[in-house]
């Protein structure tokens, strides 16, 4: 008796040793959607012990697994370039209606012998009726200018402050577009000009 016990005792525990614990994961469809969630199901994460002694990752490293389709990255983090002293130029995210109008007016009124600079007055604000003879002013007494860049504007209350900056002569000055929407029409209201620098 104390042999079969014995011997049903040793025949349970192996039963019990040997079974394979199943593990369960989710019916996921064979599709690419599919894939990525089954591929993010075997990651063995760990806890962040020590975070200064853990390995950098680079954007591609978490991408190893998936379809090269899907590993497309750009290679540089700046894609576009960026003046430290003047601003991004990055215009991806500024309306392109506002970009045009900037781009006209730096065309038609900057960008243009000293004599023949004007501003026509629909471009500008008609609350401020001294505005153009003040801006040609300007304009008349600002150095030749050859090229220009655009940088990203600040919208604050309600008004687009676009820098740009104009070089010619060997030399760049900055000025400053305050552009606001009127009845879905860009207006300048103000135009701030800096000092000429080489």
């Amino acid at each position: 008796m104390k042999k079969l016990s014995l011997l049903l005792l040793l025949l349970f525990f192996l039963f019990f040793s040997c079974k394979k614990e199943k593990t369960q994961t989710p019916k996921i469809p064979d599709t690419l959607r599919g894939r990525i969630k089954e591929l993010s199901y075997e990651i063995n994460w760990s806890d962040e012990m020590n975070p200064d002694g853990l390995p950098k990752l680079e954007k591609q490293d978490l991408f190893l697994q998936l379809p090269l389709t899907l590993c497309v990255l750009p290679e540089t983090e700046a894609v576009y370039p960026e003046y430290g002293d003047f601003g991004e130029l990055n215009l991806s995210g500024v309306p392109y209606s506002l970009v045009r109008f900037v781009d006209s007016f730096c065309r038609e009124s900057i960008c243009v012998p000293v004599d023949k600079r004007r501003i026509e007055t629909d471009i500008l604000d008609s609350t401020y009726p001294f505005l153009k003879m003040v801006l040609e002013d300007e304009l008349f007494s600002l150095h030749e200018v050859k090229s220009y860049l655009v940088a990203k504007p600040e919208f604050y209350d309600g008004v687009y402050q676009v820098p740009v900056r104009l070089f010619g002569n060997d030399k760049h000055t900055d000025i400053l577009l305050f552009v606001n929407n009127v009845k879905e029409t860009f207006k300048i209201d103000q135009i701030y000009f800096g000092e000429t620098e080489k």
